[in-house]
């Protein structure tokens, strides 16, 4: 697995001294990584422990993965540790899908774990097939730049050693070391998205356009990362030299950022809005083009934001707040022809007639 712990020194992911916690389903995919990471022990010092996670869904076969991999761990002298839950019950009372309350529920159970041992760092077993999955999801999805750059080899103290392997390579690794692992028949249905772009549109791909499909798409996933890291230093560079943080407040220099490229205009409305305390789920491509045409705009005017917060373009500032709950309401008043169009506080209102058959 030289290739494995070349990714990983690359990353820095795992340091001398470190505890680092695993997450191991019994797949594939987790027992691979539970076995690179007992050889690269032999290469660096750390402590491992494995969690695995039952989710109370497939009844018996649910409790097998458990019991299998808490016997492997035996075998290696590993600490596992188990933790059940009622994925279905959770995904219910928060209005979550099955799949998206089970990830929230590992991980969760991932972090609590390791605030109890003080550990450093969760591993988690995504490969080069799920990046490819991922990416195609988020693009699907009308994500920008940050999500069609997938997922992240390391994002804060979680790590992914097995982000340069595909799960061909995976599986014939475990072969060549006559391991076993588990199959979760729920990753061979077709009721989530992430298992259609798997065993639907993948591999039309790589049938009909690339055989290297999955490699390249995650390939260019890499590139993505890189180019997103280049835009968040410029980022904050850009921040640096024109924009005042206080709580609950951002003001920028309007003139200054205007002069700069669109897309680092962008990048920087939208974190100057994570940095004051605005959600950041809600805003989209509307509302930051509302506020580069307040970069160019009078003052006085304004534009709505979701979460009750607003940016207005003040002299030369562009101030970005949550609207206080004794503010005046905000509300215009403008003319327009109809067909026409007509410039407003809110952005430009486009008019239009339509015949009404009924």
């Amino acid at each position: 697995m030289q290739k494995v712990f070349a990714y990983m020194e690359e990353h820095a992911m795992i340091r001398a001294g470190d505890k680092v916690i695993a997450g191991v389903s019994g797949g594939a995919d987790s027992m691979c990584l539970f076995f690179v990471l007992l050889d690269y022990r032999r290469l660096l010092p750390f402590s491992l422990t494995v969690v695995h996670v039952e989710h109370g869904v497939r009844g018996q076969e649910s409790i097998g993965d458990a019991r299998f991999v808490e016997k492997i761990c035996r075998e290696h002298k590993i600490d596992f540790r188990l933790v059940s839950c009622q994925v279905a019950e959770m995904a219910k009372r928060e209005k979550l899908s099955v799949e998206e309350a089970g990830r929230r529920a590992r991980y969760e159970a991932f972090e609590r774990i390791r605030e109890e041992l003080g550990a450093d760092k969760i591993a988690v077993a995504h490969n080069q097939d799920d990046q490819a999955e991922t990416v195609l999801f988020q693009i699907a999805r009308g994500s920008g730049l940050t999500g069609a750059g997938g997922i992240r080899p390391v994002r804060g103290n979680i790590i992914r050693p097995l982000l340069c392997l595909s799960r061909a390579e995976i599986e014939a690794y475990l072969r060549g070391h006559s391991q076993t692992w588990r199959t979760d028949a729920t990753n061979s249905g077709l009721d989530y998205a992430r298992n259609r772009i798997r065993h639907q549109i993948l591999p039309v791909f790589e049938k009909e356009i690339n055989s290297a499909s999955r490699a390249h798409i995650a390939a260019l996933a890499q590139e993505l990362q890189r180019v997103q890291a280049y835009m968040e230093q410029e980022t904050e560079n850009c921040l640096c030299a024109l924009a005042v943080f206080s709580e609950g407040e951002a003001r920028l220099d309007a003139a200054a950022l205007r002069e700069k490229p669109v897309l680092l205009q962008e990048y920087a409305l939208r974190e100057s809005l994570r940095r004051a305390g605005c959600p950041l789920k809600d805003i989209g491509r509307r509302h930051i083009a509302d506020m580069q045409r307040l970069l160019a705009g009078q003052s006085g005017r304004r534009t709505e934001l979701p979460g009750g917060w607003q940016a207005e373009r003040s002299f030369d500032k562009l101030i970005l707040r949550k609207r206080s709950s004794d503010a005046e309401p905000f509300s215009f008043a403008a003319r327009a022809e109809a067909p026409g169009s007509c410039e407003t506080p809110e952005g430009v209102f486009t008019l239009q007639i339509f015949p009404n058959e009924n």
